[in-house]
Protein backbone atom coordinates (compact mmCIF):
# COMPACT_ATOMS: atom_id res chain seq x y z
CA UNK A 1 0.00 0.00 0.00
CA UNK A 2 1.10 3.65 -0.88
CA UNK A 3 2.80 5.61 2.14
CA UNK A 4 1.15 8.84 0.58
CA UNK A 5 -2.26 7.82 2.04
CA UNK A 6 -3.41 9.76 4.89
CA UNK A 7 -4.82 7.44 7.62
CA UNK A 8 -7.28 7.99 10.23
CA UNK A 9 -6.33 7.05 14.44
CA UNK A 10 -5.66 3.28 15.48
CA UNK A 11 -8.83 1.70 16.85
CA UNK A 12 -7.26 -0.44 19.25
CA UNK A 13 -9.49 -3.93 20.94
CA UNK A 14 -9.54 -7.21 22.48
CA UNK A 15 -11.79 -10.39 22.09
CA UNK A 16 -12.66 -12.23 18.98
CA UNK A 17 -16.01 -11.50 16.65
CA UNK A 18 -17.32 -9.29 14.36
CA UNK A 19 -15.15 -5.96 13.69
CA UNK A 20 -16.42 -3.07 11.15
CA UNK A 21 -13.95 -2.22 8.88
CA UNK A 22 -13.49 1.38 7.74
CA UNK A 23 -11.67 3.13 4.79
CA UNK A 24 -8.39 4.43 5.63
CA UNK A 25 -8.22 3.42 9.50
CA UNK A 26 -5.63 1.76 11.10
CA UNK A 27 -6.86 -1.28 13.24
CA UNK A 28 -4.84 -2.61 15.92
CA UNK A 29 -6.13 -6.42 18.22
CA UNK A 30 -3.91 -7.91 20.56
CA UNK A 31 -3.40 -11.26 22.66
CA UNK A 32 -0.25 -10.91 25.30
CA UNK A 33 2.26 -13.33 22.33
CA UNK A 34 1.65 -11.23 19.57
CA UNK A 35 0.12 -8.26 18.10
CA UNK A 36 -2.22 -7.74 14.83
CA UNK A 37 -2.49 -4.62 12.73
CA UNK A 38 -4.94 -4.53 9.27
CA UNK A 39 -6.20 -1.42 7.07
CA UNK A 40 -8.26 -1.37 4.06
CA UNK A 41 -7.92 0.85 1.04
CA UNK A 42 -10.70 0.08 -1.26
CA UNK A 43 -9.90 -4.09 -2.34
CA UNK A 44 -6.74 -3.76 -0.95
CA UNK A 45 -6.57 -5.46 2.82
CA UNK A 46 -3.23 -4.97 4.51
CA UNK A 47 -2.20 -7.32 7.58
CA UNK A 48 0.71 -6.84 9.85
CA UNK A 49 2.41 -8.63 13.24
CA UNK A 50 4.05 -7.22 15.73
CA UNK A 51 6.20 -9.07 18.65
CA UNK A 52 6.11 -7.70 21.93
CA UNK A 53 7.75 -5.46 23.82
CA UNK A 54 4.69 -3.43 22.00
CA UNK A 55 4.64 -0.02 20.58
CA UNK A 56 3.00 2.80 22.68
CA UNK A 57 1.79 5.90 22.07
CA UNK A 58 4.72 7.39 24.25
CA UNK A 59 7.37 5.69 21.63
CA UNK A 60 9.34 8.52 19.83
CA UNK A 61 9.73 6.07 16.93
CA UNK A 62 6.51 4.83 15.57
CA UNK A 63 5.93 1.15 15.23
CA UNK A 64 8.24 -1.16 12.53
CA UNK A 65 5.84 -3.60 11.16
CA UNK A 66 5.60 -5.35 7.69
CA UNK A 67 2.49 -4.87 5.70
CA UNK A 68 1.16 -7.98 3.64
CA UNK A 69 -0.94 -6.76 1.40
CA UNK A 70 -3.97 -8.48 -0.22
CA UNK A 71 -6.19 -7.92 -3.41
CA UNK A 72 -10.14 -9.00 -2.10
CA UNK A 73 -12.82 -9.92 -4.54
CA UNK A 74 -14.49 -7.04 -3.05
CA UNK A 75 -14.52 -4.40 -0.08
CA UNK A 76 -14.19 -5.97 2.91
CA UNK A 77 -16.52 -3.98 5.64
CA UNK A 78 -16.43 -6.17 8.08
CA UNK A 79 -14.01 -8.54 9.23
CA UNK A 80 -14.79 -11.77 11.89
CA UNK A 81 -11.41 -12.64 13.86
CA UNK A 82 -11.70 -16.03 14.81
CA UNK A 83 -9.35 -18.46 17.20
CA UNK A 84 -7.82 -21.37 15.29
CA UNK A 85 -5.83 -24.68 15.60
CA UNK A 86 -2.39 -24.93 14.31
CA UNK A 87 -2.44 -25.87 10.58
CA UNK A 88 -0.47 -29.05 11.23
CA UNK A 89 -0.32 -32.08 13.72
CA UNK A 90 0.68 -31.17 16.85
CA UNK A 91 3.37 -33.71 19.11
CA UNK A 92 2.73 -33.80 22.61
CA UNK A 93 5.80 -34.79 24.63
CA UNK A 94 5.35 -35.54 28.13
CA UNK A 95 8.17 -34.10 30.61
CA UNK A 96 8.18 -37.48 32.04
CA UNK A 97 6.52 -40.09 30.81
CA UNK A 98 3.13 -41.90 32.99
CA UNK A 99 2.62 -45.55 33.07
CA UNK A 100 -1.01 -46.72 32.16
CA UNK A 101 -2.24 -50.33 33.98
CA UNK A 102 -4.42 -52.45 31.97
CA UNK A 103 -7.52 -50.82 31.38
CA UNK A 104 -6.59 -47.25 33.16
CA UNK A 105 -7.30 -44.35 31.65
CA UNK A 106 -5.97 -40.48 32.40
CA UNK A 107 -6.72 -36.63 30.67
CA UNK A 108 -3.87 -34.84 29.73
CA UNK A 109 -4.54 -31.13 28.90
CA UNK A 110 -2.59 -30.04 26.54
CA UNK A 111 -1.71 -26.14 26.33
CA UNK A 112 -1.92 -25.09 22.29
CA UNK A 113 -0.94 -22.13 21.09
CA UNK A 114 -4.35 -20.47 19.68
CA UNK A 115 -4.24 -19.44 16.19
CA UNK A 116 -5.86 -16.07 14.51
CA UNK A 117 -7.97 -15.95 11.65
CA UNK A 118 -9.55 -13.16 9.34
CA UNK A 119 -12.23 -13.58 7.46
CA UNK A 120 -14.87 -11.36 5.19
CA UNK A 121 -17.63 -11.79 7.22
CA UNK A 122 -19.51 -11.13 3.87
CA UNK A 123 -18.41 -14.18 2.16
CA UNK A 124 -19.92 -17.32 2.04
CA UNK A 125 -16.18 -18.64 1.80
CA UNK A 126 -14.34 -20.18 4.89
CA UNK A 127 -10.97 -19.47 3.39
CA UNK A 128 -9.70 -16.61 5.70
CA UNK A 129 -8.06 -13.96 4.25
CA UNK A 130 -5.40 -14.43 6.60
CA UNK A 131 -4.55 -17.49 8.78
CA UNK A 132 -1.91 -16.01 11.45
CA UNK A 133 0.06 -17.85 14.70
CA UNK A 134 0.15 -16.09 17.58
CA UNK A 135 3.76 -18.13 18.32
CA UNK A 136 5.94 -19.73 16.33
CA UNK A 137 6.02 -23.17 17.48
CA UNK A 138 9.11 -25.14 17.41
CA UNK A 139 8.73 -28.09 14.81
CA UNK A 140 10.02 -32.30 15.80
CA UNK A 141 9.73 -34.78 13.25
CA UNK A 142 7.43 -37.68 14.41
CA UNK A 143 8.56 -41.40 12.50
CA UNK A 144 10.92 -44.25 12.27
CA UNK A 145 13.39 -42.53 9.54
CA UNK A 146 13.65 -39.48 7.85
CA UNK A 147 11.60 -40.34 4.95
CA UNK A 148 8.61 -42.18 6.77
CA UNK A 149 7.00 -39.74 9.43
CA UNK A 150 5.61 -36.04 9.72
CA UNK A 151 6.58 -32.88 10.31
CA UNK A 152 4.85 -31.70 13.64
CA UNK A 153 4.22 -28.55 15.71
CA UNK A 154 5.54 -29.46 18.86
CA UNK A 155 4.23 -29.00 22.36
CA UNK A 156 6.03 -29.93 25.71
CA UNK A 157 3.12 -30.82 28.81
CA UNK A 158 3.95 -31.52 32.19
CA UNK A 159 2.23 -33.06 35.20
CA UNK A 160 0.51 -30.04 35.82
CA UNK A 161 -1.52 -30.64 33.15
CA UNK A 162 -3.55 -32.84 35.15
CA UNK A 163 -4.58 -29.30 36.56
CA UNK A 164 -6.38 -27.36 33.81
CA UNK A 165 -6.86 -24.26 36.42
CA UNK A 166 -3.12 -23.86 36.99
CA UNK A 167 -2.66 -23.15 32.91
CA UNK A 168 -2.63 -19.93 30.78
CA UNK A 169 -5.37 -19.60 28.30
CA UNK A 170 -5.45 -15.88 27.57
CA UNK A 171 -3.61 -17.06 24.35
CA UNK A 172 -4.07 -20.76 24.71
CA UNK A 173 -6.71 -23.15 23.14
CA UNK A 174 -6.70 -26.45 26.39
CA UNK A 175 -6.83 -29.77 24.46
CA UNK A 176 -7.91 -32.27 26.44
CA UNK A 177 -6.42 -35.73 25.50
CA UNK A 178 -7.89 -38.88 27.10
CA UNK A 179 -5.60 -41.66 26.85
CA UNK A 180 -6.50 -45.14 27.77
CA UNK A 181 -4.63 -48.59 28.51
CA UNK A 182 -6.70 -51.19 26.34
CA UNK A 183 -4.31 -53.61 26.58
CA UNK A 184 -3.87 -56.77 29.12
CA UNK A 185 -0.53 -55.04 30.36
CA UNK A 186 1.20 -51.72 31.66
CA UNK A 187 2.11 -49.06 28.66
CA UNK A 188 4.43 -46.17 29.08
CA UNK A 189 2.84 -42.96 27.72
CA UNK A 190 5.73 -40.46 26.66
CA UNK A 191 4.02 -38.81 23.29
CA UNK A 192 0.97 -38.63 21.72
CA UNK A 193 0.20 -37.47 17.95
CA UNK A 194 -2.16 -35.36 18.17
CA UNK A 195 -4.20 -34.21 14.62
CA UNK A 196 -5.82 -31.02 15.45
CA UNK A 197 -7.64 -30.06 12.72
CA UNK A 198 -10.41 -32.55 13.27
CA UNK A 199 -10.89 -30.28 16.90
CA UNK A 200 -13.61 -27.57 17.27
CA UNK A 201 -13.00 -24.80 19.31
CA UNK A 202 -15.02 -23.74 22.15
CA UNK A 203 -15.09 -20.13 24.65
CA UNK A 204 -16.23 -20.23 28.36
CA UNK A 205 -15.24 -17.03 30.42
CA UNK A 206 -12.03 -18.82 31.52
CA UNK A 207 -10.27 -18.90 28.05
CA UNK A 208 -10.62 -21.82 24.85
CA UNK A 209 -11.39 -25.60 24.81
CA UNK A 210 -10.85 -27.84 21.92
CA UNK A 211 -13.30 -31.03 22.53
CA UNK A 212 -11.74 -34.22 23.99
CA UNK A 213 -9.54 -36.79 21.99
CA UNK A 214 -9.66 -39.97 23.27
CA UNK A 215 -6.54 -42.18 22.40
CA UNK A 216 -6.80 -45.84 22.90
CA UNK A 217 -3.18 -47.42 23.33
CA UNK A 218 -2.34 -51.31 23.13
CA UNK A 219 0.58 -53.42 23.85
CA UNK A 220 4.18 -51.86 23.27
CA UNK A 221 2.30 -48.57 23.01
CA UNK A 222 0.83 -48.58 19.97
CA UNK A 223 -2.29 -46.69 19.39
CA UNK A 224 -5.42 -48.75 18.84
CA UNK A 225 -7.78 -46.16 17.79
CA UNK A 226 -8.15 -42.31 18.06
CA UNK A 227 -11.36 -40.74 18.56
CA UNK A 228 -12.82 -36.71 18.66
CA UNK A 229 -16.04 -36.78 21.20
CA UNK A 230 -17.49 -33.49 19.24
CA UNK A 231 -18.49 -31.50 22.32
CA UNK A 232 -16.95 -29.34 24.63
CA UNK A 233 -14.88 -31.67 27.92
CA UNK A 234 -16.45 -31.48 30.99
CA UNK A 235 -14.60 -28.63 32.32
CA UNK A 236 -16.28 -26.59 29.76
CA UNK A 237 -19.77 -27.36 30.28
CA UNK A 238 -22.15 -24.35 29.08
CA UNK A 239 -18.88 -23.35 27.07
CA UNK A 240 -19.97 -21.74 23.08
CA UNK A 241 -18.79 -23.10 20.15
CA UNK A 242 -16.83 -20.54 17.90
CA UNK A 243 -14.67 -21.70 15.48
CA UNK A 244 -15.22 -25.38 13.13
CA UNK A 245 -12.75 -27.65 12.49
CA UNK A 246 -10.23 -27.00 9.99
CA UNK A 247 -11.35 -30.78 8.45
CA UNK A 248 -14.20 -32.58 8.88
CA UNK A 249 -12.81 -36.21 10.77
CA UNK A 250 -14.40 -39.18 12.58
CA UNK A 251 -12.53 -42.06 14.47
CA UNK A 252 -8.85 -41.94 12.69
CA UNK A 253 -6.79 -45.11 12.10
CA UNK A 254 -3.25 -44.65 10.37
CA UNK A 255 -0.11 -46.79 11.16
CA UNK A 256 1.80 -43.38 11.88
CA UNK A 257 0.05 -43.24 14.91
CA UNK A 258 2.82 -44.67 17.25
CA UNK A 259 4.75 -43.19 20.34
CA UNK A 260 8.71 -43.30 20.69
CA UNK A 261 10.89 -43.47 23.17
CA UNK A 262 12.89 -40.97 21.08
CA UNK A 263 11.81 -37.86 18.96
CA UNK A 264 14.58 -36.07 16.78
CA UNK A 265 14.23 -32.42 16.48
CA UNK A 266 14.50 -30.50 13.24
CA UNK A 267 18.24 -30.50 12.66
CA UNK A 268 19.35 -33.40 14.35
CA UNK A 269 19.19 -35.54 11.00
CA UNK A 270 22.37 -33.77 10.15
Amino acid sequence: MTSSVEWKATTSFKGWGIRAVEERRLYCWELPSRRFWWRRLGDRFGVATEDPPFYTESDEKEVKVHWQPLYTRHRVDKLRISPALPDGPVLLSLDEAIDLAPGASTVLFAPVPVWVQLLDDRSDSSEPLRDLPTVEMDKAWFGSSTTRGVLCNFVSISNLCHKPEELECSHEIICPVRVKNGSQQTVKVSKVFLQVSSLSIFETDKGLWADETIVTFTNEGEVDEVRVTGRPPYLAQGAKNVAQPRRQAGTVRAAIMHTFDMITKIGWWS
